[in-house]
């Protein structure tokens, strides 16, 4: 058995809960948990696109979530405490894998978390830049198992990624063309066009997502792309729950294999 199996089987844990995340996260988007109406104002000459249906994800979402990130976590601290058994020492309650919030803060502190491992494997670590700006994955998900060891993971409401805007032949007629250069928009079809809005995420209904300057009153023609996101503690960046950590899973695992004996 390899030396480091305990660090693959939290990894496969993690891997468990990530599974069942992805599909409560379907059956939660499923049910339209949150829709969008236009508000044109006649004054302005826009449509303020508002929250008109909002439900918040359920509460086991961000439970499942932690669970996912503390194995994840905890697989590298098996690997630190193998790396240590490799090198002919017993790990201590002091062996963690070290992660930094800087990478000053990496080199006065990483060699702290690794009391008996090799010279070669601290240098292999190193390689992989754990500290925020050098691996921003590894080090969110350092700074989120943290923030579940005290309080529940911080899942926003729903992070909303793109708005669309379904434009059917009435519309293209009522505002494109009046709004078109003197050359024309050419043949315009009915579809749907997405566009990116940089928004915080929605926590109630009536919250504005987004201004257009079309007249786009009611909901009918309005459609909204959103997912579940985690939220840094520190930053308070959102990264999409799900992806993000298949994508920590992922990073994980090839740092542990990178340490199995050939």
């Amino acid at each position: 058995m390899s030396d480091i199996a305990d660090a693959h089987l939290k990894i496969g844990r993690a891997n468990k809960h990530i599974s069942d995340l992805r599909v409560a996260k379907f059956a939660f988007l499923s049910d339209d948990p949150c829709t969008v109406v236009g508000r044109y104002d006649y004054q302005q000459g826009h449509t303020s696109i508002r929250v008109d249906k909002f439900n918040a994800p359920p509460r086991e979402i961000s439970l499942v979530a932690g669970d996912a990130l503390h194995n994840l976590r905890s697989a590298l601290d098996l690997l630190a405490c193998a790396l240590v058994k490799r090198n002919g020492y017993e790990p201590t309650s002091k062996v963690y894998f070290p992660i930094s919030d800087t990478l000053a803060k990496y080199e006065s502190h990483s060699r702290s978390k690794v009391p008996g491992m090799s010279d070669a494997d601290k240098v292999a670590i190193d390689a992989f830049k754990p500290y925020q700006s050098g691996n921003d994955l590894l080090w969110v998900l350092h700074r989120l198992d943290i923030e579940d060891k005290h309080r529940v993971v911080s899942i926003p409401m729903i992070a909303v990624g793109t708005i669309g805007m379904h434009l059917t032949n009435e519309f293209i007629e009522r505002e494109l063309k009046k709004t078109a250069p003197p050359s024309g928009w050419g043949s315009v079809e009915p579809q749907t066009f997405w566009f990116d809005i940089p928004c915080q995420p929605p926590t109630k209904v009536g919250d504005e997502l987004v201004i257009v300057k079309w007249n786009c009153e009611g909901k009918e023609d309005i459609k909204i792309a959103f997912d579940i996101a985690i939220s840094e503690p520190v930053t308070m960046k959102r990264w999409p729950l799900v992806q993000t950590l298949e994508q920590m899973s992922e990073l994980v695992a090839g740092i542990v294999n990178s340490f199995e004996k050939t």
